[in-house]
């Protein structure tokens, strides 16, 4: 029934104080703007406006509307500024998937340049160790995830982040300090510490100790890198990072890393997004810049 132009002509013509010149305002015949109105009153069963002489006077209802249309105009003026942002692009939410800490960490390295060149664009990142990333991706929960993992599903690009090298990491007096690369043997007697994620998706498990048929003495889950390192430091267990976590904690946690096997176990981390020639510019620019992190 209500119309944007039912607010704006009754706003024109209080400004105007003349049905003429409210209808040039608005690029519309004096018959054009009088017609709506009248359509408008007859579906509500009410009257807006009355003869006063040579005037016109808003009734009640008429004076509520054009109350009304004062603070619902810029509203509407803001939503249509920000339609047309959406169009460019310029405009949104960027929502991040993160299931494993160290992705959290190269996020970091390229998130702070990002917006600081897309303001207008807000960012929900959703991480957590139980969260099923790629089924968020294809249900579009989310535009875009971090992973190690690239499990090729049809519809999805892959964007290699990084290279880097699975390190074992030890207490500097821990007894395999002293070793170069480490076998599978030698965590049958450790303590091993992992993220919370199912073994089937720890290399630590799938690309080095399943396939030896050896399991750790205690396996033991923390959700915290940094206690994560503690325990390690202070040599109550094994846990294994990528190289450049073990380089950035360094300073505080001065572990020795051992490659796993005598070749090293070595992954790629993606950003991983659906393929889509439409996609905004924003999530184009991210993309970009994850590869240059």
């Amino acid at each position: 029934m209500l119309e944007r132009i039912h607010f704006q002509i009754l706003d024109a013509l209080c400004r105007n104080a003349s049905l003429t010149k409210a209808a040039q305002e608005l690029h519309l015949t004096q018959s054009a703007l009088t017609h709506r109105i009248k359509k408008l009153e007859q579906l509500a069963g009410v009257v807006l406006w009355e003869k006063d002489g040579k005037n016109l006077r808003l009734t009640q209802a008429g004076n509520y509307l054009k109350e009304t249309a004062r603070w619902l105009e810029p509203q509407f003026r803001e939503a249509e500024a920000a339609l047309v942002a959406f169009g460019e692009g310029s405009r949104g939410k960027l929502r991040i998937g993160i299931e494993c800490h160290p992705c959290y960490e190269v996020l970091l390295t390229f998130i702070r340049e990002f917006l600081e060149r897309w303001k207008q664009i807000d960012l929900d990142i959703t991480r957590n160790f139980s969260f099923n990333a790629y089924q968020a991706l294809i249900e579009h929960q989310v535009d875009a995830i971090i992973t190690p993992d690239r499990l090729d599903y049809d519809g999805l690009e892959y964007h290699p982040v990084r290279d880097y090298e699975l390190f074992l990491a030890v207490s500097p007096d821990h007894p395999l300090a002293a070793k170069d690369f480490a076998q599978p043997g030698d965590l049958r007697d450790q303590v091993l510490f992992t993220y919370p994620i199912k073994r089937e998706r720890l290399d630590v498990f799938t690309g080095f100790l399943i396939p030896a048929g050896i399991q750790p003495r205690r396996h033991e889950t923390v959700e915290d890198t940094e206690i994560m390192l503690q325990l390690v430091h202070t040599g109550r267990g094994v846990s294994t990072f990528p190289d450049w976590v073990l380089e950035n904690h360094a300073a505080d946690y001065p572990l020795k890393g051992i490659h796993l096997g005598r070749n090293g176990i070595r992954k790629k981390l993606y950003l991983v997004a659906r393929t889509d020639p439409s996609r905004p510019a924003f999530l184009s620019d991210f993309i970009s810049l994850s590869s240059h992190s």
